[in-house]
């Protein structure tokens, strides 16, 4: 049964695209205007190609999985020209992320079955296969669908040892992959993750078996950040997101001064790699670290009024993060879908808060009925899952934010919540547990 979903799954992406190239063909060999050797998270796949060890070695404002993989397509290409090689890159690319749609559908049927039925399972999982976000993502060559299967992977894992039933280390290398994929899970995600096995009452020698896969995984890189770049973590813009959330604009003259201060470590060698884009250079390197530690003077000097410029924010990411998630892809391949209209209304705003409110009530009636409440498991699995709200509610700098591409990391886990909730509910109601 697995399998076939994942080949349904496959079946239904190949024939959104194919019917996608049919009525609106305008964009050649992709889905959207969107090739990875474009967007500013990635280095140049020419010189991924014939230097991809270097590169990534002096990569440093991602975490190295997506160029990775991509450095590792383009030696299939030794004699594809620079204008194809991109193309060619990308087109395996979109099989990979077909991969991952499919995986994720896969592994939404298979935790659902553990929840409900098989008949029930599969018919919610086509449901899924149908949403139009997964579909737009999975033709979206960015990090987001290879985070969002991270990110549910990592808690279908944590509910299974929950359960007393699951792996360690495959929660380990759930953790590791995330790390290696997106920056918001650097090295002070692991910290939490024992807080967590801790709260679960996870044996001793489980945990320290979690502390050294997680070590041997991730110490090399915070080692190589640290001599190359000064740093432990990748250094993206994290920065300027945080002077972003409490809308604080440093002046030159304060960058300047915080330099001479501490200089900022950067190779020279680190420019050629990233081929002199502006967005992966000595000064975004700098200016992430120097806005890094303005935040925190001011969050320290003047509590107040950054609290008060943080809910500021967290209000403005909210009413992002609740639009329908296909309008981050508004003009894409799924514009011709026509059960967008009800997708849209169901999964956005307050119908999606309320359906959530709802399946939050009706799991709690039903594990109070079935005394399964374990409310130690259920914190510890909400400090991970708050964590990364916090991160998706907090992502704007200043007036730009991504919080609705940013909501796909969980929408995965709401969509099996409600779910889920669908099916308890209907399980009380046939045994009338709620007469009394």
């Amino acid at each position: 049964m697995p399998l076939f979903v994942f080949l349904s799954a496959i079946a239904l992406l190949s024939t959104v695209q194919l019917i996608d190239k049919i009525i609106a063909p305008p964009y050649g060999a992709y889905f959207q205007l969107n090739s990875s050797d474009a967007i500013p998270h990635t280095l140049p796949i020419a010189h991924l190609r014939t230097t991809p060890l270097e590169s990534l070695w002096y990569l440093h404002k991602f975490p190295p999985l997506f160029d990775g993989l991509r450095a590792f397509i383009a030696q299939w290409f030794p004699c594809a020209s620079a204008e194809n090689l991109s193309v060619y890159v990308d087109q395996v690319l979109y099989v990979v992320w077909a991969i991952f749609f499919a995986g994720m559908a896969t592994l939404i049927f298979v935790w659902l079955r553990r929840l409900s039925s098989p008949v029930f399972a599969f018919a919610a999982t086509f449901v899924w296969i149908l949403h139009p976000a997964p579909i737009f993502f999975a033709r979206f060559l960015d990090t987001t669908l290879m985070s969002s299967f991270g990110v549910f992977w990592f808690f279908y894992e944590l509910w299974r040892l929950a359960r007393g039933e699951g792996s360690v280390r495959r929660l380990a290398f759930a953790s590791v992959f995330l790390f290696y994929v997106r920056t918001v899970f650097q090295w002070y995600f692991f910290p939490l993750m024992l807080v967590v096995l801790v709260m679960m009452k996870v044996p001793r020698r489980h945990i320290m078996r979690f502390i050294l896969i997680s070590g041997i995984c991730v110490a090399p890189y915070l080692i190589k950040q640290y001599a190359v770049f000064g740093t432990i973590s990748s250094s993206t813009f994290d920065g300027y997101h945080k002077c972003g959330i409490i809308w604080y604009y440093p002046s030159n003259r304060e960058l300047v001064h915080l330099y001479q201060q501490a200089p900022v470590r950067y190779p020279s060698d680190a420019d050629y790699y990233s081929a002199g884009d502006a967005e992966n250079s000595r000064r975004q390197h700098a200016d992430s670290i120097l806005y890094g530690k303005i935040f925190m003077r001011q969050l320290i000097a003047e509590p107040g009024e950054s609290f008060s410029q943080i809910m500021k924010s967290l209000k403005m990411n909210a009413r992002d993060y609740w639009r329908p998630t296909a309008d981050f892809g508004r003009g894409a391949i799924v514009r011709f879908l026509f059960w967008i209209k009800p997708y849209n209304k169901i999964f956005s705003g307050a119908s999606y808060i309320i359906l959530l409110l709802v399946s939050a009530l009706m799991w709690y009636v039903y594990s109070v009925k079935q005394h399964a409440l374990r409310w130690r498991s259920i914190i510890a699995s909400a400090l991970p899952f708050t964590y990364i709200i916090l991160i998706t509610h907090l992502c704007n700098r200043y007036e730009w934010t991504e919080a609705l591409r940013m909501k796909f990391l969980l929408e995965p886990l709401y969509f099996l919540f409600i779910a889920g909730a669908v099916y308890k509910g209907y399980y009380l109601l046939r045994r009338g547990f709620f007469k009394g």
